[in-house]
């Protein structure tokens, strides 16, 4: 009888242990996808220059500060804006045109941003739509 509820009880344990293995790998392969998901292409004046990745529902990318800041940039004094067009292109192929974070235009926050080589873009036209970001993907939450 022992010998039978030993043998029981270890089947059980290979099955749990197949079956956390198993969900492991599924919830790791659904973080892959939304990681994969957060990611977009930067497009400068419709020329791919880089990527970036999504860190919130409203769409704020963090690049590089030198995929933007290269010898084409145009840049207006008076207004403190970038002329040209920048967009991002996500996941799923929608085409979004972004501003610089306005942290990010001058003074200390210009400044980092050459120091540590990232800037953060914002879409202007984004629908109300809510994005898909990297540490909310992450969770494995659908």
């Amino acid at each position: 009888m022992k010998k039978g509820i030993l043998i029981y009880y270890l089947l059980l344990c290979l099955s749990f242990i197949s079956y956390s293995q198993n969900g492991i790998e599924s919830l790791n392969n659904i973080r892959i996808q939304a990681a994969k998901e957060s990611v977009v292409k930067i497009l400068f004046d419709n020329i791919a220059m880089g990527t970036g990745f999504i860190i919130n529902s409203n769409g704020h990318v963090v690049t590089c500060m030198h995929i933007i800041d290269n010898e084409k940039i145009k840049f207006d004094t008076i207004t403190q804006k970038i002329l040209n067009k920048i967009e991002i292109e996500t996941y799923d192929k929608k085409r979004y045109i972004t501003e610089v974070h306005d942290y990010f235009i001058s003074g200390i926050g210009h400044l980092r941003a050459k120091l540590y080589d990232f800037i953060v873009l914002v879409p202007r036209n984004r629908d109300n739509r809510k994005f898909k970001y990297f540490p909310e993907s992450c969770s494995g939450k659908r």
